[in-house]
């Protein structure tokens, strides 16, 4: 079972990473590199999630605890963050 903490760190993680590489992306502008490191990034990081939730799913079927609802809830935080930032990167690069 995997833990609130390891969850919120994956979360985290990926957040921070991903909010970087945005940054990176509108400071320096359009740079096909860092596109190309950001859509990499983006691919690994929903395939990685998606484990996640899976196993997150799984746990909350078996042992129907709160808090794995709730690191469901963190994981899944991301989504319309990734989203934003794409939508700000396309429409404004």
């Amino acid at each position: 079972m995997i833990s609130f903490t390891k969850v919120r760190n994956i979360a985290a993680t990926f957040f921070c990473i991903g909010t970087l590489l945005f940054l990176l992306q509108i400071t320096i502008g359009k740079s096909i590199d860092l596109i190309f490191v950001g859509l990499l990034f983006v691919v690994i990081a929903i395939i990685f999630n998606l484990i996640v939730l899976l196993v997150l799913i799984i746990n909350l079927i078996q042992f129907d605890q709160l808090h794995t609802l709730k690191s469901i809830g963190i994981i899944v935080l991301n989504l319309p963050i990734a989203a934003g930032y794409l939508y700000l990167i396309l429409e404004y690069s």
